[in-house]
C-alpha cells in the first residue's frame, strides 16, 4: 500500500507543469511538490504548505464528520 501512496508524485515528477495538476488530489502530492520546492529553494514552498495543510485538514475534517455520522446512526439504532 505505501508504494500505491508514494507512486503518484514520483511520477507526476517527470511531467510537465501543466499536467502536475492531476496530483492536487493525492496527499503526498502536497508533501513531494514542498520538499522540491524547498529543494530549489522557491518562494512556491510556502504556497505548497499552506496548501497541503488545508487539504490534510480538509481530508481529516471530512472523515470525523463521516464517522461521527456513522456513531450517531448506530446508537440511534440500540436505543429505545
Amino acid at each position: 500500500m505505501l508504494n500505491l501512496v508514494l507512486l503518484p508524485p514520483i511520477v507526476l515528477y517527470f511531467f510537465a507543469a501543466k499536467w502536475r495538476l492531476f496530483g492536487l488530489l493525492v496527499p503526498t502530492y502536497w508533501v513531494s511538490e514542498a520538499v522540491l520546492a524547498l529543494a530549489e529553494e522557491n518562494v512556491k514552498f510556502w504556497g505548497y504548505w499552506l496548501g497541503g495543510t488545508a487539504y490534510h485538514l480538509l481530508c481529516i475534517c471530512c472523515c470525523f464528520l463521516d464517522l461521527t455520522a456513522c456513531f450517531i446512526k448506530r446508537f440511534d439504532r440500540l436505543s429505545f
